[in-house]
C-alpha cells in the first residue's frame, strides 16, 4: 500500500480571500462606535462596542460561531449610566473577558463581565474602587486568566493600577503599578504563551514624558517599574505598545520627538532578561506616530506605523526575525489617499495581516493587506464599501487562519460592520499500511478510502474516522495525525491539514487458542480434613487444532501445606479439535494446617503445542 504524500505536513492554513460584502453587526437604529473582537480557542468570534440606547451609552457585545454569522447584541453594562472605551479578550480556555468604564453618577469606574466557555456574559463587576475618577481600561488574557489595566486618580496625579482574573475565579482587588507623584497615562498591556503579563504606561519624570513597564511572572505579582524609554530629560515618548512572543521575548514600542522629527523606538526584552537600549526602527527622515506591534506564532515580530511626509501619510511596517533585529520599514499602503489608524495580527501559520483607515473617493474606506511567513506585504484590498466613512479598524485571527476585521462606518448613524477571509477547509489525507486489507469512513462524510484518499472539511469540524479491517485481515493501530488513538476509531478537530495513516495486516495463518472455558464449582469451598473435587473444562477456541494439550492444576508450595493435591495434578488431553472442549476433575484436601475463613489461591493452566497457554486463577475457601 502507498503512504500519503500529497499533503504538506500538519500546519495551519493561511487566510483565504475576504468575503464581500462587509455585514452590519450593531443595531441599524442606534449608534455605535468603539468596535472590538476577539477570536476564543474553538474558532467563536465575539465583538464589543459602545451604543447609544437613546439616553446614555452602553456596551454592547455580539458572537459569532465558526462559519456563521453574529448574533443579536446583548448588553454588557446596566442601563442609565454612561459606558464607554470597551475591550475584550478572550483566555486559553475559553474564557471571554470584557472591561470598560462606567459612570457610577459621581465617577467613572472600571468594570468588567466575563463569559465562560459555551456560557453567557455574566453581571458587571466593579473593578476600581469608587471616589475617583479611572479611565482608559486595558485587558489581556493569558494561560493564568485576565489581566486588566487602567489609569485612575489618587487624588493629586493619575496612576496606572491593575487586578487580574484567575481562571474559574473572581477579580481580585486592584494593585497600583506605577509610582505616586507624577501622572501615568494610558496604560497597555500583554501576556505571553508562557504566561509572563508586562503592562507599559506613559509617565512625567517632571520634565518629559517617558515609558515605564511593570512585569508579573506565571502566577506572580507585579514587580517594581521599570524605565522603558530614555529617562533623562529630553523629548517626549508617547503612544506605549507592548506586544509578547511565543519565546517570551517582550517589545515595546512608541513614538518620540527625535529634534526635528517624530520617530517610531523599541526596546527588547529577552525572556528572564531586562529591557535593552532602545533603537529607532522608523526611517529619521520622516515623521512616524501611533506604532503598532504583533509577534507570530515562530517569534517574528512586525510593528507598524503612520509615515508622515510633507503631509501624506502611508503605513509602514518593521520586520524583526526571531532572536534578530527590526529590518529597514517597508511600504504596507502604498500609494493613493492619506493611511493611518494601522493594526497587526498575526494567524496561526505565521501571516501577517495589517488593516488601517484610508482617505477613498470622497469618504473613508478600510484596507487590508497580508503577509506570507518569510514574504512581503502584498497588495491592499479595500474591506468596506465606499460612500460612507469607515474607521477605527480592528482585527483578529482564529485558529483556523480566518482573519476577521471588525470598524465603525457612517450610515445615517455610526454602525458596526465586519467582514471576514473565507473559512478555510482543511484537508484530512488517509493512506493504509501493512500487508492487510480495510476501508477508513468518516463521520462527517468526506472520507471513504481506496489506497489513499482525502476530504476537507469546514475548520472547526469535529471528523471521527473509523478503520474497518476485511475478514482476512485485522487493523493494527493509527500513526501521523492519529496516533495515540485507541481502537479503530479516531476523532479530528479541523483545524489545519492531517495527515493519517491506518496499518491493517493480514490474519495470520489459522492457529490454536486456548481458553480455561469453565470451572465447577465456581467458588470451591472445603472443611478441614475434607476433601473438595473440581471440575475444569478446558477448549480450543482457535482455527486449528491444538496438539499435546495437557489441563494441569498448580498450588504454590505455601499453599500447598494447607491445600493437598489429591491424584493427577495435571491431565494429559491428546489434542484439541477447533471448538473441541475437554473436562478433567481435580481433588484437593484441606490439611490440619488450612485457617478456617481464609481463602488460598490456586491456578487452572491449559498447554498445548505451539500457542500461548491460557492461565485462570481461582481461590479455594476454607470453612
Amino acid at each position: 500500500m502507498l503512504a500519503l504524500t500529497a499533503l504538506p505536513a500538519s500546519a495551519a492554513l493561511p487566510p483565504g480571500p475576504w468575503v464581500h460584502p462587509a455585514a452590519d453587526i450593531s443595531a441599524p437604529d442606534r449608534t455605535a462606535r468603539e468596535p472590538q473582537v476577539t477570536f476564543s480557542p474553538d474558532g467563536t468570534a465575539t465583538a464589543v462596542w459602545r451604543s447609544s440606547d437613546g439616553a446614555n451609552t452602553i456596551v454592547q457585545a455580539a458572537t459569532r460561531p465558526p462559519g456563521g454569522v453574529f448574533g443579536t447584541p446583548v448588553d454588557l453594562s446596566e442601563s442609565g449610566r454612561d459606558a464607554e472605551h470597551p475591550q475584550i479578550s478572550s483566555s486559553p480556555d475559553g474564557t471571554v473577558t470584557a472591561v470598560w468604564q462606567h459612570s457610577d453618577g459621581a465617577n467613572t469606574i472600571i468594570q468588567a463581565a466575563t463569559r465562560p466557555p459555551d456560557g453567557g456574559f455574566g453581571s458587571p463587576v466593579d473593578l476600581s474602587e469608587p471616589g475617583q475618577d479611572a479611565g482608559g481600561p486595558q485587558l489581556t488574557s493569558g494561560p493564568d486568566g485576565a489581566t486588566a489595566v487602567w489609569q485612575r486618580s489618587d487624588g493629586a496625579n493619575t496612576i496606572v493600577q491593575a487586578a487580574t482574573l484567575a481562571p474559574g475565579g473572581d477579580f481580585g482587588d486592584p494593585v497600583d503599578l506605577s509610582e505616586p507623584g507624577q501622572d501615568a497615562v494610558h496604560p497597555q498591556v500583554d501576556s505571553s504563551p508562557a504566561g509572563t503579563t508586562t503592562a507599559v504606561w506613559e509617565r512625567s519624570n517632571g520634565t518629559n514624558m517617558v515609558v515605564q513597564a511593570a512585569t508579573r511572572p506565571a502566577g506572580g505579582s507585579f514587580g517594581d517599574p521599570a524605565p522603558i524609554s530614555e529617562t533623562g530629560p529630553g523629548p517626549d515618548a508617547f503612544a506605549p505598545q507592548i506586544a509578547s512572543g511565543a519565546d517570551d521575548t517582550a517589545i515595546v514600542v512608541w513614538h518620540r520627538w527625535n529634534g526635528s522629527r517624530e520617530v517610531v523606538q523599541a526596546a527588547t526584552r529577552e525572556s528572564g532578561g531586562s529591557f535593552g537600549a532602545p533603537v529607532d526602527i522608523s526611517d529619521t527622515s520622516d515623521g512616524a506616530f501611533g506604532p503598532q506591534i504583533a509577534f507570530g506564532p515562530d517569534s517574528t515580530a512586525i510593528a507598524v506605523w503612520r509615515r508622515d511626509a510633507f503631509g501624506i501619510t502611508r503605513i509602514q511596517a518593521a520586520i524583526r526575525p526571531p532572536g534578530g533585529a527590526f529590518g529597514q520599514p517597508v511600504e504596507v499602503s502604498g500609494a493613493g489617499g492619506n493611511a493611518n489608524e494601522p493594526r497587526i495580527v498575526f494567524g496561526p501559520d505565521g501571516t501577517a495581516t495589517s488593516v488601517w483607515r484610508r482617505v477613498g473617493a470622497g469618504s473613508y474606506v478600510i484596507q487590508a493587506a497580508s503577509r506570507p511567513p518569510g514574504g512581503a506585504f502584498g497588495t491592499p484590498v479595500d474591506l468596506s464599501a465606499a460612500g460612507g466613512d469607515a474607521q477605527n479598524p480592528q482585527a483578529d485571527t482564529a485558529p483556523d487562519g480566518t482573519v476577521l476585521a471588525v470598524w465603525r462606518r457612517f450610515d445615517h448613524v455610526d454602525i458596526i460592520q465586519s467582514i471576514n477571509t473565507l473559512r478555510p477547509s482543511p484537508l484530512v489525507g488517509v493512506a493504509k499500511l501493512g500487508s492487510g486489507e480495510g476501508t477508513v469512513t468518516s463521520s462527517a462524510a468526506g472520507i471513504e478510502c481506496g489506497p489513499v484518499c482525502a476530504g476537507s472539511f469546514p475548520s472547526f469540524t469535529n471528523v471521527t474516522l473509523t478503520a474497518t479491517p476485511e475478514p482476512d485481515s485485522t487493523f493494527e493501530g493509527w500513526r501521523g495525525a492519529c496516533a495515540g488513538a485507541a481502537g479503530n476509531t479516531c476523532d479530528l478537530a479541523m483545524v489545519d491539514n492531517r495527515n493519517v495513516i491506518a496499518d491493517f495486516a493480514a490474519a495470520p495463518p489459522g492457529k490454536p487458542e486456548l481458553r480455561i472455558s469453565r470451572v465447577v464449582p465456581k467458588n470451591p469451598k472445603v472443611e478441614p480434613g475434607e476433601v473438595v473435587k473440581i471440575q475444569v473444562t478446558g477448549k480450543n477456541v482457535g482455527e486449528a487444532v491444538a496438539e499435546n494439550a495437557k489441563l494441569c492444576l498448580k498450588v504454590n508450595g505455601s499453599v500447598r501445606q494447607k491445600l493437598k493435591p489429591k491424584g493427577d495434578s495435571c491431565h494429559d488431553l491428546d489434542s484439541l479439535d477447533p471448538g473441541q472442549a475437554k473436562t478433567r476433575a481435580f481433588r484437593l484436601k484441606a490439611t490440619a494446617k488450612s485457617e478456617e475463613g481464609r481463602k488460598y489461591q490456586i491456578k487452572y493452566k491449559l498447554y498445548a503445542t505451539g500457542t500461548s497457554t491460557a492461565k485462570r486463577p481461582d481461590k479455594v475457601k476454607v470453612v
